[in-house]
Formats: structure tokens, sequence, C-alpha cells
């Protein structure tokens, strides 16, 4: 029938019932009236047996509730991720359906808005196929099966839980063609140029779609990943996007903050750690395929960042009771939410209150040994302000605050402390992955002090030598001050920034002039080869050369040269390397900049910019002996600078402006 925009009276009745509908799919649920029966799950018995159905039939839905028996305010997260759902078919030893409850219904971060542990925010959102309620969570894809069903979930929370539970059961004839439903849960650490893997599976069905839950310590750097989507073999996949966000139906970075619709949504959106949890459910879009299915997110290219959690469900029907599993679930007990990582990769202070208003690990933090918890300012002290502080009380040694954090490079890192001191307060020792450094700070002070720019309440210890990775920092009370009343410790926030030398002196010749785009892509000679005792025309006419400029870290120059706006500037220095490697060069300029290392370009970054130390991390290779640096700083107007050094572990990398050891240095060599 030829379509027209005019619609009937009966068109626009049914047009007007379909748009209720998807306007809100959870009304339908609440209206369908399935009574929920309450059943204890024992913790740590593995597999309870929820239900089991006689075929042939169709599970039209389920509706589940969890009750956790515990007064943690974050206990949904945990409880949600550790209980763990597996739907059996046609008595196949081997389950279709394997996933946390949580991520099973459409989101990975519990049935709580992450970041409103104080005033709890329910996780309501309601798509066609699933969606959370504040009486259920409801699934609704058909799940059609011909001789038998067995649910059962698996409690890995520690305690006994309460499952409400119902199921929206047809008996009946299952159409020959039908397939079974399989859905299966993964998690993933993004490394280095390796793809993240939503679905890789054989036989023959259709994709119907993903459920991904990922935080970052690079903030949403990640969603420039494109989906990609192979089908029956193919080389080159048949679907490939345009970015992540893109694929869920939102874009810019998520600009617009959470959405609930039919088909897709954004359930979670804030910290800690840039989380997001979306969904895309290819109901009216399904991807066929008759021999086998790949679908993957792209990684390696523009977000080529480690560490960066996925939680992945597919959802997927097959002509198959069961699949071939490529990645292992552990026990429930083992599963849990990302800890928070943090990078601090300009240097600022992080906030203990960041990590969560609950002290655990699924938070980042664990602490233990005495009683842990989050107190204001005005606890120590009347008409005191500021962010809570985490108070630790102990009767004796033992008591600990340990927390993740991710060194992002091989490198020498310092670490420090804002704290509160208090006459009542112990010594801790800094621990790294569980052994002592031998650093230690002493938290004792004859009256109570907490001002961060007070040097009594700040801690630095001496620096250490991390590989890149994760790793688990701790502060460890030991022993007391003999003046002190006890073995207390309070602490505000931490800083670890990298602690490798810095070029002490530089050779530095300036302005030429710029111009549109401020002189960086006009090749001065200096680009091509380096005369200390040249003479060049430089900006405005004027007659320039080399001059020796000192420096302790970064190097502010817009009241070296003139003129100052709108031109060039360039910087040389020579570093010694005991033997051939591959380090990072540590590099930002302002404004645009490029880096050459023995006469080769290595990096370079055109337009306006902000020096920010250790912004960008650049591979080199170093060769034994002594390897010349170039560093060219554009200058659009306003603050004109740069900082420059090399990752430097076991600190022996030696930097002169002349290729002369200083004397010391000499004399080690």
């Amino acid at each position: 029938e030829t379509f027209t925009p005019v619609l009937s009276p009966a068109q626009k009745k049914k047009y007007d019932s379909v748009q209720a509908h998807y306007a809100d799919p959870s009304k339908a649920e609440v209206n369908a009236g399935l009574e929920m029966e309450c059943t204890k799950i024992p913790a740590g018995e593995g597999e309870t047996e929820l239900a089991r159905f006689r075929g042939p039939a169709t599970i039209l839905g389920l509706h589940m509730k969890v009750k956790a028996e515990t007064p943690e305010k974050w206990a949904h997260d945990h409880t949600l991720r550790r209980t763990v759902l597996r739907i059996y078919w046609d008595g196949d030893k081997r389950p279709a359906i394997e996933s946390p409850l949580g991520d099973f219904f459409g989101t990975g971060f519990g049935d709580k808005q992450p970041g409103k542990e104080r005033i709890p925010e329910p996780m309501n959102y309601a798509a066609v196929p699933f969606g959370m309620t504040d009486d259920f969570y409801y699934f609704r894809l058909p799940m059609p099966f011909r001789k038998s069903a067995r649910i059962t979930v698996e409690n890995g929370t520690g305690e006994e839980i309460e499952l409400g539970f119902a199921v929206d059961l047809k008996k009946g004839r299952v159409p020959d063609n039908a397939a079974y439903l399989h859905v299966q849960w993964r998690n993933h650490l993004t490394k280095s140029g390796e793809h993240v893997p939503i679905l890789e599976t054989t036989g023959r069905g259709h994709f119907v779609g993903t459920v991904l839950s990922m935080q970052s310590p690079w903030w949403l750097s990640y969603l420039e990943g494109d989906e990609k989507i192979y089908v029956d073999g193919e080389a080159r996949p048949s679907i490939h996007g345009t970015g992540t966000e893109d694929y869920f139906n939102c874009g810019w970075y998520y600009h617009g903050g959470r959405v609930s619709k039919p088909f897709h949504g954004l359930t979670v959106m804030r910290g800690p750690q840039w989380r997001t949890s979306q969904y895309r459910m290819h109901v009216p879009d399904c991807v066929p395929f008759t021999k086998s299915i790949k679908v993957e997110i792209e990684h390696g290219e523009s977000n080529n960042k480690p560490y960066t959690s996925y939680a992945i469900v597919a959802y997927w029907y097959q002509d198959s009771t069961s699949h071939e599993v490529k990645w292992e679930l552990p026990r429930a007990a083992d599963l849990r939410l990302p800890g928070v990582v943090f990078t601090n990769p300009e240097g600022q202070w992080t906030l203990f209150e960041k990590f969560a208003a609950s002290l655990d690990v699924e938070a980042g933090m664990q602490a233990g040994g005495g009683t842990a918890r989050l107190v204001p300012m005005s606890y120590f002290a009347d008409n005191v302000t500021g962010p809570n502080r985490v108070l630790i009380a102990a009767d004796g040694p033992g008591a600990f605050l340990r927390w993740e954090h991710l060194f992002p490079r091989d490198d020498i890192y310092s670490i420090r402390l804002i704290m509160v001191k208090d006459p009542s307060f112990g010594i801790a020792e800094l621990y790294i992955d569980g052994e002592p450094t031998g650093r230690k700070t002493d938290f004792y002070h004859s009256d109570f002090v907490h001002h961060p720019y007070v040097r009594q309440a700040q801690a630095q210890f001496e620096n250490v030598s991390m590989k890149a990775g994760t790793h688990w920092l701790e502060l460890r009370i030991i022993d007391k001050n003999e003046k002190s009343e006890g073995y207390s410790m309070a602490l505000a926030s931490y800083n670890i920034s990298g602690a490798s030398a810095w070029p002490q002196e530089w050779n530095m010749v300036g302005a030429f002039p710029g111009g549109k785009d401020y002189g960086y892509g006009t090749p001065y000679p200096p680009e091509s080869k380096v005369d200390l005792d040249a003479k060049y025309t430089g900006a405005e006419g004027k007659e320039i050369g080399w001059t020796r400029l000192k420096a302790r870290t970064f190097l502010r120059i817009e009241d070296k040269f003139q003129p100052n706006n709108s031109c060039v500037a360039y910087a040389h220095t020579w570093v010694w390397s005991p033997d051939d490697r591959v380090a990072d060069a540590l590099v930002s300029t302002d404004d645009a900049g490029k880096l050459f290392v023995n006469g080769k370009m290595v990096w370079g970054i055109p337009g306006i910019h902000h020096l920010e130390v250790d912004k960008y991390p650049v591979p080199v290779q170093l060769k034994t002996g002594w390897n010349e640096v170039l560093i060219k700083v554009c200058q659009g107007g306003g603050a004109w600078g740069f900082a420059f050094r090399i990752s430097d572990p076991e600190s022996e990398l030696i930097y002169s402006p002349t290729r002369e050891f200083p004397k010391k240095d000499e004399e080690e060599k």
C-alpha cells in the first residue's frame, strides 16, 4: 500500500500506542503483574537452581531483584557483579547464558548511580529488551527451548542474599527454525595494539547486541574505538563504525549525558575514573551470520592506551544449545568492579575521598588493622573546614591504608602526602606491592596540624624507581613517637609525579619570525644543523645568536627573547646514555613545538597549547654515548616555554650543553 503521511483514526490510535510503549517500556513490565518468589541464596556453595522447566516452551521474560544483607553503601555494586546467572538449554551441561546479574540486565555498575553514595540514586532505565525499576530488573528477549530449561545463580558475595524471581513462560510448540538465546560476559583490560573482543563464535544465528561498561585512568579516549563486525570469515569487516559513542547512537564523547532509549542507552556517565555503561541492541537491525561472527572494538590507533577496563556482555541467537567459550568466567567470588587507578599525569593532588565513600577493594582502596572511615575536618576541631580525611584509628601497630596507582612508564617517582598531624598519631612506613621500602613518616605533632600549605602537614618520601603498570601503595603504622598517645593516622590526599632529572642548562637562540602557524612549518637553519657560533637574521631583521640559559625544571622564555609574539626559538642540549636504549622523552611546549633527537624529528604538535610537565611521552632511540636534542618552541602570544626530560629509572642519563661531563660525573666515568 502506497505510503501516506496522513493517518486514519485507527492508524493514529495504533501509532500513539506504540509511541507510549516505547516512551517507557517498563510500564508494560509493571502491568504484566508477575509475582516474584523470594529465595534465599547461600554463599559459596556453587550454583543454586532457581527453576527448571520442561519444553517445548518459550521464556518470554524474567523479573529479578536482589537484596543484600549488608550495611555497605556500595553493596549492590558488589552483589550484582558477584551474583552470576546461568541458563542451560535442553539438558546441555554447558550454559548458553552466563553473566553477572547486573550486566545481564543492561548495566555494569550496580543498581545505584556511582558517585551518589551519600544520597543513593536508583539506576532506573527502561529499554525494550531489559531495564531496571525501583521494584525489579526485567529482561524481555524471547528464549525458546525444546526439551528443557534450567536456571541457576551462583552467589559469590560471601553472605546469604535474598533474590526475588519471576518467569513469564509460554508453553507450546517452538518453530523449527527458532534459535537459542546466548549471553556471554567477560572482562578485558586493554593492552597497546590489542583490540577489545566482544563476540567470536561459529555456527548459524544473528548478533543481537552488547552492553559495555568501561572506565579508564586516561579520560574518555577509549571512546575513539570503532566497532568492527566480521561475518562468515571476512578478512575485512563488513561493518566498521566511526567510534564507540557513535555505535551507541550518541556522540561527542556523550556530551548530552545519560539517555535511555528503546534499543540504545547510556546508563552511567560519571566518575570515578570516567565510568560509562551503555547498551546497543540490534533488534530492528540484527546482524545475521551463517558460519561465524566476530565483533570487536578497535584499540590501538587514536585510543591506544593500556589499563582501560571493559566489562562486556554479548547477546546473540544461535542454532546450538551452547557455544565455545573463548574466555572462562572466574568463580563468582573472584569477580569485582575495576579499582580506581589514578595516573596523576600532570602532577595534581588526588583526594583520597575521590576513591569512594566506603573504603574497600572494589573502590580501589583497602583499609585494615583499625577502624577506617571518612570524617569531616570538624571531627578534629571546631570551625575547621576542608576535604574529608580518611581516619584510621587503631590501638597498636598494623593499621594500614592501601590503594592502587597506575605508573605510566618505567621511571623515578616522587610520592608526597597531605595528612593530619596529631598528638595521638603514629609512625607510618610506605609499602609497595606488599614489601616495605624503609621510607617512613611520623604523623605525630604536639598540636593538631592540618593545613596543606603548612610544612608539618606534608610528607615527601625518598624517590622510588618503579616499573610501568598498576601497583599497590600502602601506608602502614609500624610504631609511634615516644611522645605520641596512639597509633592512628588521617590522610587527605597524595601526589605522585615523575622525578627524573632535568637538563640544568640549554643552548638557546631566538626569536625567529612566526606567521599564521607561529613558524611551526618554517624550517629555520638550526633544524638542518646546529652551529653554536652561527649568527642568524631573526624577527624584525635583528641579528641573533646562541646564548646559554640555566634551568631548574621547565623553562619559561617569554621574557628572554624579543619580540615575544608570533615567533620561534630553539633549545639545544646533549644527553649521555651508558647504552643503546629506547626511553620516553617527556615533552611539552607552549605553544606549538617539535622535538628532534640526533637530527631526526620524532614529535611535533601545531597550534596553541599550554605547558604541562611530562605531558607527551615520546619513545626515542638513544645510542651509547652523547645524543643531540633540539626543541623548536613556537609562540602565539602570552606565556612561552617548554618542558623536556627523559624517563630515567636508574638515574643513568647525563645532560650537558657542551658534551662535557660535570666534574663529579667525569670522575665517576
